[in-house]
Order: structure tokens, then sequence, then C-alpha cells
């Protein structure tokens, strides 16, 4: 399964980036990549796709939904981190790379960082499609 998100985060990333021959135009870049940027993305139904990154200068992460032929985002939200929950930034201080899923049975959106030093795992949770979201939750950890 490890293998096959980085795979399917890529298959996405190329269906963003270049559009089909009926809606040819200019590829849309999303996040910040000089700024250590890592975006995610993810697939809903009928050409929307679900985008996830990190702000490792502001300690936020960008939720982005991004219809198929539009440019820019037609959703979107900035989650902070509150050091209160227990430390949810990486080792240099700064968010790692977070992960967006999407419930296929129920459309509910799940934004997920692990913190790799503690081994701690916060969720936010979306079941407006991407609305608002609710957390961080500690999922897993100490």
């Amino acid at each position: 399964m490890k293998r096959f998100l980085p795979a399917l985060a890529a298959a996405a990333a190329v269906a963003l980036a270049i559009p089909g021959a009926a809606s040819a135009g200019k590829p849309y870049v999303l996040g910040n990549v000089g700024n250590g940027s890592f975006p995610t993305v993810t697939a809903g139904p009928a050409g929307v796709y679900h985008v996830l990154w990190n702000d490792a200068a502001a300690n936020v992460y960008h939720y982005c939904q991004v219809l198929k032929g539009k440019p820019g985002c037609a959703k979107s939200t900035v989650l902070p981190f509150n050091d209160a929950t227990g430390g949810v930034k990486d080792a240099t201080g700064a968010p790692g790379k977070g992960w967006i899923v999407r419930d296929t049975d129920t459309g509910t959106l799940y934004l997920v960082h692990a913190q790799y030093v503690s081994g701690d795992t916060y969720v936010w949770t979306s079941v407006n499609n991407g609305d608002s979201f609710s957390g961080p939750v500690k999922v897993y950890g100490g």
C-alpha cells in the first residue's frame, strides 16, 4: 500500500497538470514548491480533485478543491497548527508532508499528518466536501 500511494498521487498530479484536448490551457501550479512544499492529491467524482500541501514558512496546511478544466481553487482553506495538541510539526519545527484521503462510500475527506519523530498521527475531517474541517484530532501515538 505504501508503494501505491506515491504512484496514485503522481498520477493525479499529472491529471491536474496536463489538461485534456477539450480543455487545453495553461497548467495550474499548486502549492509553494520552492518553500519545502509537498502537494498530495486525491480524486473525487466527476472531475473533482482534492489537494493538500504544507507551507513550512507559515506552519500551515493548505487545502484546495480543483475542478477539471477550471483554473485555481473552487474551494480552499488554511489549516493552522496548534502546538497545544502535542506538537504536530516535524523535526525542523515546520509542518511535514500531509496526506488527503477521501472515503469513497461517504465522501468524507481526511487530512492526515503523521509526525514521524514522535510517531503521532493527527487528522482533520470534512463531512461537507471541503467546505469546513474539524480537528486536528490525535488518532495515533502516546
